[in-house]
């Protein structure tokens, strides 16, 4: 049996060669020094909100900081938009709420040219919670409250840039695959749950209206620049070097006296909240495609790499400013397996299926 989830499905789109050294050689770069990337900052945040709904407490367990290893200013940006995002929407008291877990959903059995083997759809919700009747809840949007219809609804926290345009990332996330998977999983555990007598009149009403998006947005990242005195180039006041008498400017090693960067007024994050839902013929468009990616994928880990093509558009994205983790040995004709830049991983530790299996 293959299992597939939106992180696997999206890295295969994004380049199906990408999708075989994570998931199937389990090859990745090597992070040296401490973290401070966006994927360090989310695993973070989810543990600590992850550890409130099941203790009470938003701590950040030993595991998940050795796993990460955040720098500093990393692990205090981490409690700094967790213990905001409590103040501004304490604990919503829904009947019945279930804290992160994996969950699976069936897929087609695969035709028997294929080889007869079955895939599984897996979603890993940051919670789930049942509405007793319409309720409107505050957004965090100026203008804009939201109504959760009666029944089932996930929940998913994502942190976010300052910089990236809001409008734009609402609707991203509005028609992201992310959310079928994740209606999909719950949907099925819900058809089959069982949770106590007190709390059968929850399960007689087993539909998913949608997803709760809670929005951790970082604030502002301002980058003080200062004017080099000889050469006259504007530098980040951090590349300039520290010496005996001044800073030294990283350009024309000039040393000169810079005055410090002192915040005028605090960095406060900002906290929204949106929705993502589905109708059934979505939901039945998503399943087909994501079989059909399934299928792709079950065909290279029988016969490898030379059955799909590169997505050569991807190795380097100007938009993001960030090349592929593997363009190099994919362009210059090198193996993850050799270079010492790369480690074994297991890519899908996250996905918890110990748990399930």
């Amino acid at each position: 049996m293959s299992i597939i989830d939106y992180s696997s499905y999206s890295k295969f789109l994004f380049c199906p060669w990408a999708w075989y050294e994570n998931y199937e050689n389990q090859m990745q770069l090597r992070y040296v020094g401490q973290r401070s990337d966006p994927l360090c900052l989310g695993s973070l945040v989810h543990n600590a909100l992850d550890n409130f709904a099941k203790t009470g407490k938003p701590f950040v367990d030993e595991d998940t900081i050795r796993e990460n290893n955040p720098t500093p200013d990393t692990m205090a940006m981490a409690e700094v938009l967790v213990v905001g995002y409590l103040r501004k929407y304490p604990k919503e008291h829904w009947p019945t709420e279930r804290a992160e877990q994996p969950l699976q959903f069936p897929l087609e059995l695969m035709p028997q040219s294929e080889g007869e083997w079955t895939a599984t759809g897996l979603a890993k919700l940051d919670g789930y919670f049942y509405v007793p009747e319409d309720t409107t809840i505050e957004s965090g949007l100026d203008g804009y409250t939201l109504t959760l219809s009666r029944g089932w609804w996930g929940k998913e926290f994502k942190t976010k840039a300052h910089g990236r345009n809001r409008a734009e990332w609402i609707k991203e996330w509005q028609t992201k695959r992310q959310a079928d998977f994740q209606i999909l999983a719950l949907q099925h555990m819900l058809q089959q749950a069982n949770f106590g007598l007190n709390e059968e009149e929850y399960l007689a009403d087993r539909n998913v209206q949608g997803i709760l998006i809670c929005v951790l947005e970082k604030p502002h990242e301002y980058i003080p620049k200062r004017k080099c005195a000889k050469c006259r180039g504007d530098y980040d006041l951090q590349l300039y070097r520290p010496m005996e008498h001044g800073f030294a400017c990283p350009a024309c090693d000039t040393v000169q006296e810079l005055s410090p960067y002192i915040p005028k007024v605090p960095k406060i994050p900002e906290y929204f909240r949106v929705t993502a839902t589905r109708n059934s013929e979505q939901l039945s468009v998503a399943k087909e495609e994501i079989t059909a990616v399934a299928i792709r994928m079950e065909r290279m880990r029988a016969q490898g790499m030379v059955v799909e093509q590169p997505n050569r558009d991807a190795c380097v994205n100007n938009v993001y400013r960030r090349q592929c983790a593997y363009m190099e040995p994919h362009t210059y004709g090198g193996t993850t397996t050799t270079d010492v830049r790369y480690e074994k991983v297991d890519a899908t530790k996250y996905r918890g299926l110990v748990d399930i299996v």
